[in-house]
């Protein structure tokens, strides 16, 4: 049995329904809501106005629910309420490659514009996900793998390119956050963004490239494992 770390709630967005979204959508992709869970839109207000400090009615909450549901991570079943979807595998192979094509471009511009700094920033990242795994904080070590791959994107010069990633991976995500539960993996994963910046330092962009492939092509082979281990997670329907 998987037992979670609370996702965080986001607090310093703009406006109350941005706050929402954020924190409904990050405790869908860490699964702590997770598929085919109903959420239900009084419980989700009253526990937000105590998180917020503040009255919280139902209309941020719907309108989240509308954002959510473009992103394929909700839909409406009449008469039961907002139900998280289940991961469709064949999605998140499409998510994959496109996180794959705009990453590895977003590779090539790395070594003409990163700093030392920049470089610095990202040791201390993988520095920081080594010691959240010896501690068992997987929800960290999550975080701290998008913080890796995010800061490249901005070191690249690549910001919209993090924005469609971002906002079209929710299946992807989920499937790659459930594969963070395994030490031995995320090991791995650690030793292959050590790899990735090695050859970018040294600014032989084709191997930082086939690292990256490597990286995010390991969620394939992972994928019948994780169909076994977690079968009600899934919709297999084409």
């Amino acid at each position: 049995m998987i037992v979670r770390q609370r996702a965080c709630v986001v607090t310093d967005l703009p406006t109350i329904q941005e706050n929402i979204y954020a924190t409904l959508r990050n405790k869908i992709c860490f699964l702590e809501y997770v598929p085919g869970s109903i959420m239900s839109a009084n419980e989700i207000a009253a526990s937000m106005a105590v998180l917020m400090q503040k009255s919280v009615s139902r209309t941020p909450v719907r309108e989240a629910f509308i954002r959510l549901a473009k992103e394929g991570l909700v839909f409406t079943l009449p008469q039961h309420g907002t139900v998280v979807t289940k991961i469709k595998p064949e999605r998140a192979r499409e998510e994959r490659y496109l996180r794959y094509v705009l990453e590895k471009e977003a590779l090539s511009y790395i070594p003409e514009n990163a700093e030392k700094e920049d470089y610095r920033e990202l040791y201390d990242i993988i520095a920081k996900q080594e010691k959240a795994i010896e501690e068992g904080n997987n929800i960290q070590f999550i975080e701290l793998d998008n913080e890796f791959h995010h800061k490249q994107y901005k070191i690249a010069g690549c910001e919209l390119f993090l924005d469609v990633v971002t906002t079209f991976n929710s299946h992807y995500d989920r499937m790659r956050n459930l594969t963070a539960w395994d030490k031995d993996n995320v090991k791995n994963s650690i030793q292959q963004h050590k790899d990735l910046l090695y050859y970018l330092e040294k600014k032989e962009i084709d191997k930082a490239q086939m690292i990256l492939k490597k990286h995010l092509s390991k969620l394939i082979d992972e994928e019948k494992t994780l169909l076994e281990i977690y079968p009600d997670y899934f919709d297999l329907q084409a």
